[in-house]
């Protein structure tokens, strides 16, 4: 049946569907890191695979350097096409991008495409077989606020409800190395993009 934006849940709580949260390093791929996440909690709720929090079962990680190595979008030079698609590796991208290329490529398990933090590599998807790799998701949309913050808020709490998880890009200060849960919010923040995160839940709760 289809979901009733209007009647959606007061709060939802995904992470039972999600991996551990990992290290990116010194590796600027927090494009390729949130739709990896986001993608593994998408699949898995779909499919009824639940990860405690906190487990750590690499072989249902989804690959991010396959994305640094592989997802690179278009290679025009009009900074118009390039905004929302075009991805450097460890030096910065867009999860755009790399949801693209999920549906186009699939996705290889970060067991057998391990990553190493390096930039310029050949990509490997080719020579992994279909025991290694799978295509977890079919179709990926670009949700824009264009104004209109409540519609905004409401499509991606339908999107949580209904799939599980979204890729976003957020505007963090120095503290956010810091954050350990809550409510992140420094009234400080601007509207800039300069991370991306994965959200697998929505609520009022501080936990």
């Amino acid at each position: 049946a289809d979901l009733d934006i209007n009647a959606l849940p007061d709060s939802v709580d995904n992470r039972i569907f999600a991996t551990p949260i990992r290290n990116q390093g010194l590796c600027g791929a927090c494009w390729g890191f949130s739709t990896a996440a986001a993608t593994e909690v998408a699949f898995n709720k779909a499919n009824g695979y639940r990860h405690p929090v906190g487990s750590k079962t690499p072989s249902q990680w989804f690959s991010t350097q396959e994305l640094i190595d592989c997802s690179h979008g278009p290679n025009g030079t009009h900074e118009g096409a390039r905004k929302f698609t075009g991805t450097r590796g460890c030096l910065g991208g867009w999860p755009l991008t790399a949801m693209k290329y999920y549906v186009d490529n699939g996705a290889v398990f970060d067991y057998y495409y391990t990553f190493d933090a390096t930039n310029g590599k050949q990509c490997k998807t080719p020579t992994f077989n279909s025991d290694q790799k799978l295509k977890p998701i079919s179709d990926a949309q670009l949700i824009i606020n264009k104004g209109n913050t409540s519609a905004a808020v409401l499509l991606m709490k339908a999107v949580i409800a209904t799939h599980g998880a979204f890729g976003t890009i957020i505007n963090t200060l120095e503290d956010f190395q810091f954050w350990q849960g809550g409510i992140y919010d420094n009234p400080k923040c601007t509207p800039a993009f300069d991370h991306a995160v994965a959200v697998v839940g929505y609520g009022k709760g501080l936990s």
